[in-house]
């Protein structure tokens, strides 16, 4: 594109649609970097590890494990290919109100709706570009993609995680395989996208874009550094946003730390045996989780959602703990009624959450 800001700026807006899907992968790619192909025998490897994943996975817990497909075992631009349109998970809440839900605003609010598909173009690129830094695959990114469950694994980004934490990579290519199968398979569960929207829907509920510094913001089209800050790669749009979103925020992070928590225990169930550093790859995972990486970070400062990942722990020890008291189908039948899902202060108490779900 241009280095002119205004023959950028005029660029950014030909794009039809709701989200410029075009700029935000154009974004994407400059984030990402170059790209690294993965030699077809590693790649081989991971299709094969996959399908054990499966058959182990299979024995372990009652999922739709047949509805996962085959792996795509991708380098960094790879995932972005295939996953960058999955962020409308994010973009969606928000995107009418930029585009349609301003009535009132007068001619800001109806220039806000021409720079809403750029602007959320280019926050979803760089959210793209930052979660190929960090993630290992699908079941890594923090918040469930919309669209598919396919299965991609980075597989630069596990190679490097192996090395860097000094495990056996053949056994982490096997385990992070296994967190995939399982994460596919709860993405095919009926209710489980719609429960996940139902919960960002309320959580948006609580925001709203405040028409002030909707009008103060674009103000900044005749402040070339403002402008930058708006189209840029800085998130922008939750300077726009009011309101207190906490009150829907903690069902939310409830079901998402669930989600990583049974997962991991799935993981364990299937493969303990196959897995000698199992223990060693979780340590490393949790202590990876403790501090939000950039993508985290971004989502933070992007609409305010904290996926506070060390929860992840806490339902793992939760589900660990039911598990024992109460028999492993009391932790697999969650997932046939979303009323069974813990709330976040019952992933400290299995006790309150057993006497709400299990002896009603």
């Amino acid at each position: 594109m241009s280095d002119n800001l205004f023959e950028r700026l005029f660029e950014l807006l030909q794009s039809p649609g709701p989200i410029n899907w075009a700029l935000a992968r154009e974004v994407a790619g400059t984030v990402t970097g170059a790209a690294q192909p993965v030699e077809p025998k590693l790649a081989e490897e991971y299709q094969e590890l996959t399908l054990a994943a499966q058959l182990n996975v299979t024995g372990a817990a009652p999922l739709p494990i047949s509805a996962a497909g085959p792996i795509n075992p991708v380098d960094k631009a790879g995932w972005v290919d295939g996953n960058i349109e999955g962020l409308i998970v994010l973009a969606e809440p928000i995107k009418d109100q930029m585009g349609g839900g301003n009535a009132g605003v007068g001619p800001m609010g109806d220039m806000m709706g021409q720079l809403a598909p750029a602007i959320l173009g280019m926050q979803m690129g760089s959210l793209a570009g930052l979660v190929t830094h960090g993630a290992l695959g699908q079941f890594d990114v923090g918040l469930p993609l919309q669209g598919h469950s396919a299965m991609y694994l980075i597989v630069p980004n596990v190679e490097g995680f192996a090395t860097s934490h000094h495990l056996d990579a053949s056994q982490v290519r096997l385990w992070a395989a296994m967190n995939e199968v399982v994460f596919a398979s709860l993405l095919e569960i009926e209710w489980f996208q719609g429960k996940l929207k139902s919960l960002l829907d309320d959580y948006f509920a609580q925001l709203e874009f405040d028409p002030q510094k909707m009008t103060e913001a674009l103000g900044a089209l005749s402040d070339p550094s403002a402008m930058q800050d708006l189209l840029g790669d800085s998130p922008g749009v939750a300077a726009l946003l009011s309101g207190d979103g906490s009150e829907g925020l903690a069902p939310l992070q409830a079901f998402l730390a669930f989600v990583e928590g049974y997962r991991t225990h799935v993981v364990a169930r299937a493969g303990g045996r196959l897995l000698p550093q199992l223990a060693s790859i979780e340590n490393a995972l949790w202590e990876r989780n403790a501090e939000p990486n950039q993508a985290d970070m971004f989502i933070t400062q992007f609409v305010g959602i904290d996926l506070a990942r060390q929860n992840s722990k806490i339902a793992r020890d939760f589900c660990d703990e039911a598990a024992r008291r109460w028999g492993i189908e009391s932790i697999d039948e969650v997932w046939d009624n979303p009323a069974k899902l813990p709330t976040l202060g019952e992933l400290s108490d299995p006790v309150g959450w057993a006497a709400r779900t299990l002896l009603d």
